[in-house]
């Protein structure tokens, strides 16, 4: 029995690498958005802190924007968020998804809030587990002040949720704001060739804390977002009255898409082509629309990747890593990356055809919910590392392609080679955003049994992903809520 929900991770956490899709007998799927779509605002509470605290009682079927606008209407409101509507609160909480926003100059988060996952806001969460005194499944609710709710907060679809109680906090008033034209040479320069002028990434971060690096490759140029505390209208912004608020990006028209994936995979060099024509139209856009410069609540800002964009895989690589290290290890990454396009692009091939993106968060702090006893989640790709008390960010970066895109496989795995050769022990930690495509090989995503067996090491030692193992069978021995694949990548290690 599996939930479903918007469908919106690449995973095989739903279906295994063995289902097709189409025809799963012995699978049942459980339509969350349909059922589960229940919204409570809870009163205040004041508890111990020294001002007060707030949570929502949602349902796991409900989407993000709704819940976005549920909260909005009570003044309060997420720190960080995905880009766009429609993943679900149970989806989310089991990949662990994230926004970005770190501590910045310009920017702080209210009581209630977190810089790191989506499951380190859980209060409290409701699952479908077996009980051995009845010999039946039942309704058991964990509480954060409890051991045992740290192996489900990010738990890959391997339990049920019916409803969670979320930590949240104080809406704010932000702005966005476009910058445009930023060669990579300039924003991931090595450190020691960073001057003052220099538009660097580690500088963004530091002093806007929320940002999204975008380029389209085999393009160089960068499209930096940048979104912060501004308590009152700024004169030059423009102000909102809903999300979506880069108009450009939603008027790719869906039935084109098919037209577009085979044209492009048939004549490569339009790729070259479609990248250099994509910087202007958004630079231009952006500038005609009025969406380089906004400013309004927080949803308006959290949400601005339209579900009209082009459909395609997106390989990620997650880093582990302390503010000091942000610009080399985005260095050493983007070197690799264009090195790799490159060489393929003198073959006339364009592996990656959409775009290349980054963004950073903070780690789990469970200090953010205000529970006494509340510990990070297990599995989170954002759990803190005590042998490296140090590293205190996450980088997020992933590239897209079509599945069926030539040497798309080819190209990441290469790179994923390159990345644990330069950056695995030594500048980072490597781990996986749960809900797109990683571990590659030519043979797919999710295939690399080194690197699979490997990820249990990156979350502080196997002990701690062996106890969540455990757990995931404690409260469904008989495999009700697992896959082919789950049952191999969720084992004792």
């Amino acid at each position: 029995m599996r939930p479903s929900g918007s469908r919106h991770s690449w995973a095989p956490f739903t279906f295994s690498l063995k289902d097709n899709g189409v025809s799963c007998p012995k699978t049942i799927l459980v339509e969350t958005t349909t059922h589960f779509t229940s919204i409570i605002v809870n009163p205040p509470d004041t508890g111990n802190s020294r001002s007060e605290l707030y949570s929502v009682s949602v349902g796991t079927g409900v989407k993000l924007r709704k819940l976005l606008e549920t909260l909005e209407s009570y003044d309060l409101g997420l720190f960080a968020s995905p880009t766009i509507a429609e993943p679900t609160v149970g989806g989310m909480l089991a990949v662990g998804v994230h926004g970005s926003g770190i501590p910045s100059l310009k920017d702080s988060k209210n009581p209630g809030h977190s810089y790191g996952t989506f499951s380190n806001l859980v209060i409290s969460m409701t699952i479908v587990a077996w009980d051995s005194s009845s010999s039946a499944y039942i309704l058991k609710t964990l509480h954060r002040s409890e051991p045992d709710t740290k192996a489900f907060l990010t738990n890959l679809g391997r339990t049920f949720v019916t409803s969670v109680t979320l930590r949240v906090g104080r809406n704010q008033m932000l702005r966005s704001e476009s910058h445009f034209y930023i060669h990579s040479s300039e924003l991931f320069a090595h450190p020691s060739r960073v001057t003052s002028n220099s538009r660097t990434i580690s500088k963004f971060a530091q002093t806007y804390g929320r940002i999204n690096a975008i380029s389209i490759p085999p393009s160089n140029e960068f499209w930096m977002l940048v979104w912060h505390v501004e308590p009152i209208k700024p004169l030059a912004s423009r102000r909102t009255y809903g999300p979506f608020n880069h108009y450009i990006m939603g008027l790719y028209p869906a039935i084109i898409e098919p037209f577009y994936r085979r044209l492009t995979n048939e004549v490569s060099q339009l790729n070259r082509l479609f990248s250099a024509a994509t910087e202007p139209a958004v630079f231009l856009g952006s500038f005609l629309t009025r969406s380089n410069d906004y400013w309004g609540p927080s949803k308006n800002h959290l949400l601005y990747f339209s579900s009209s964009l082009p459909r395609m895989t997106p390989y990620t690589f997650t880093f582990v890593t302390s503010r000091s290290n942000i610009q080399l290890v985005l260095h050493i990454a983007r070197t690799h990356f264009e090195s790799l396009t490159k060489a393929y692009e003198k073959l006339g091939q364009y592996p990656i055809r959409g775009d290349f993106d980054i963004r950073l968060t903070g780690l789990d702090d469970p200090k953010d919910v205000e529970v006494e006893g509340a510990e990070s989640p297990s599995l989170s790709p954002a759990r803190p590392i005590p042998e490296y008390p140090q590293y205190d960010v996450v980088i997020w970066m992933d590239m897209s392609a079509y599945s069926d895109t030539p040497y798309a496989l080819e190209f990441v795995s290469r790179l994923q080679q390159l990345l644990y050769r330069d950056l695995h022990g030594k500048l980072a930690i490597l781990r996986a955003e749960w809900a797109k495509a990683w571990a590659c090989t030519l043979q797919g995503s999710w295939t690399n049994t080194s690197i699979i067996d490997h990820y249990s090491r990156t979350f502080s030692s196997s002990d701690e992903w062996n106890w969540a193992v455990r757990l995931f069978t404690k409260f469904d021995p008989h495999g009700i809520f697992s896959n082919d694949f789950l049952d191999y990548f969720l084992a004792i290690k």
